[in-house]
């Protein structure tokens, strides 16, 4: 699991814990939380690290074992959280119409209620990174495409 993952991130860049919660604006007993698979850690988080770590949402969720960036990506120092967050609802709204699947299809595959899958398309709840990995297995597409990472622009896959 991605516990795992962060913690041997963090400690193959000679941090502590601490370093890492102050990053994340959280508190350290929390982040302790996040590398022991005790807490979810949040998707905001998860950009956050892909992002300072140089690696992909992909590496850090367990959907690859390549930790190195791919050589295609043109991926800025600094990442707008709420355009990653406006990406991910518009891709994965139109991944689901392009599969021809309805909202209760794909809440049934993630175990979860048509409502709840709603809201997150719609961007009224924020998608668990959990959920996050299922989708790219789903739609056959990386985490980081997802969230718009990848530098990759709609037009140019769909």
């Amino acid at each position: 699991m991605y516990y795992q993952r962060i913690r041997d991130l963090r400690e193959d860049s000679d941090l502590f814990q601490k370093n890492i919660a102050s990053l994340l604006g959280t508190s350290i007993q929390q982040y302790n939380k996040y590398e022991l698979g005790i807490r979810e850690i949040p998707l905001q988080h998860l950009v956050t690290l892909a992002v300072f770590y140089r690696t992909t949402s992909d590496y850090i969720l367990g959907l690859t074992n390549k930790r190195s960036l791919p050589l295609h990506y043109s991926r800025p120092a600094h990442i707008n959280y709420a355009i990653c967050m406006v990406t991910l609802h518009r891709r994965i709204f139109l991944h689901r119409k392009r599969l021809g699947m309805k909202q209760s299809d794909i809440a049934q595959h993630l175990q979860t209620t048509q409502q709840v899958y709603s809201q997150y398309e719609r961007g009224k709840k924020s998608l668990p990174c959990h959920h996050l990995k299922h989708l790219a297995q789903m739609f056959g597409v990386t985490s980081d495409y997802l969230l718009g990472l990848d530098g990759i622009q709609d037009d140019q896959l769909m």
